[in-house]
């Protein structure tokens, strides 16, 4: 009698997803715009403004499908208004006055995402954020009547905004493998702000930040 038994070769190339770790460069441009109720009526017209996104990540596979990714990032955040004010003077000539204002908020943030992986290539990522105001400025231009007057510049104005600010985050991504080392990815995240930024010193202000953000990332595999 013959027992015959049939050893299968271990697949050295099939990568253990459970293992793999990833390093993340990310660098990315967004479009800013405030909402939230209670705007100053003489500010309706608000701008979307622009903004950056810079920083590094982790991630970790937890089931083949689902990757966490933790990221540490610099962001500059912000809106931008426009002021439209028509009066008479004392000698009854009608005039225009416009300020176009800019407010830059710039955050450390801490951002923690799921992944979900659909094939090679494509995921879908949704997660939270939370974010440390480091430095604001506000620069604003006057015109009257078309012609320009003079600007006001402010930094770090401490009573006008809270320091943290948090929100929530859904987003897809495409990713192409450059060498065994090294991915590609492209990014769209959407960032929906759940914190009004404004000191309780203005109760009567609301603003929530939101922010569209298109980030290139290199994710380095280990």
């Amino acid at each position: 009698m013959t027992l015959n038994a049939q050893i299968k070769p271990l697949d050295k190339s099939a990568p253990d997803q459970l293992k793999r770790k990833r390093i993340e460069l990310i660098a990315g441009a967004s479009l800013l715009y405030p909402l939230g109720g209670n705007w100053p009526k003489e500010e309706d017209a608000r701008r979307i403004t622009y903004g950056y996104s810079l920083g590094v990540g982790y991630s970790q596979f937890s089931q083949k499908r689902f990757e966490l990714v933790t990221r540490l990032l610099w962001e500059r955040k912000g809106y931008a208004t426009n002021y439209t004010n028509r009066y008479t003077d004392s000698l009854g000539n009608s005039n225009l006055s416009e300020a176009f204002g800019k407010q830059k908020l710039d955050y450390f943030i801490f951002s923690q995402l799921l992944k979900i992986h659909f094939g090679q290539e494509f995921s879908l990522i949704t997660g939270a954020y939370l974010g440390l105001l480091m430095h604001n400025e506000f620069y604003q231009e006057i015109y009257l009547n078309n012609q320009y007057s003079f600007s006001y510049f402010a930094s770090n104005v401490d009573d006008r905004f809270k320091s943290v600010d948090f929100g929530l985050s859904l987003g897809s991504s495409y990713k192409m493998e450059v060498t065994r080392k090294l991915d590609m990815e492209l990014q769209l995240l959407s960032n929906f702000g759940l914190s009004n930024i404004v000191s309780n010193k203005f109760p009567a202000l609301n603003i929530k930040q939101s922010s569209l953000i298109v980030s290139l990332i290199l994710i380095l595999k280990h």
